[in-house]
């Protein structure tokens, strides 16, 4: 008897929690507030748009290399390269992943689980052509900021077909250089 009690009021609960929101409306007047998407952010003075023309005369079928990253600041660097033109596999650099000894006199010490957090080590020095430059249309949330995303396709030989996801906003954050 009690565990139909217990599925009676969990029904109970989750009708009276899934209708509570029926019927709602905003007790603001404002007509003028938004979402972040309606805000005024990329119309301001700091953020200059590049003109994908720009970026393809300056990398179009040329040869670049990631830029140099001093030690300290590798751990958050080039993450905005994938696998894939839809960015859902990004780059790993899987050959330090495992067990490693934490102690710094060598002694064996606690062994920890690494995950390395960049790829450095895997990018770095490597030599990619531009064969094309487009922007990022296929993710809604990054079209609908601004249209400044662009979508760099890389090729070697090592890698085949990379891909490099880089916003102007930040125009002095770009991952790359020429050869």
């Amino acid at each position: 008897m009690s565990a139909r009690l217990l599925v009676l009021c969990g029904l109970l609960f989750f009708g009276s929690f899934c209708f509570s929101q029926y019927g709602y409306e905003p007790k603001h007047t404002n007509s003028n507030l938004g979402g972040w998407d309606k805000s005024n952010e990329f119309n301001k003075a700091d953020v200059v748009a590049v003109n994908i023309d720009e970026l393809k005369a300056k990398f179009l079928n040329k040869t670049v290399t990631p830029i140099y990253i001093s030690k300290e600041f590798r751990e958050n660097s080039y993450k905005n390269f994938y696998k894939d033109s839809q960015l859902k596999k990004a780059i790993k650099d899987k050959t330090y992943k495992g067990l490693r000894s934490h102690a710094s006199n060598g002694s064996g010490g606690t062994m920890v689980l690494y995950t390395p957090n960049n790829n450095y080590r895997v990018l770095f020095g490597k030599r990619f052509k531009v064969v094309d430059i487009s922007p990022i249309i296929n993710k809604r949330h990054l079209a609908n900021t601004d249209d400044s995303n662009y979508l760099f396709k890389l090729q070697n030989d090592e890698f085949g077909v990379v891909y490099y996801k880089y916003n102007s906003k930040f125009k002095s954050n770009v991952e790359i250089e020429m050869f």
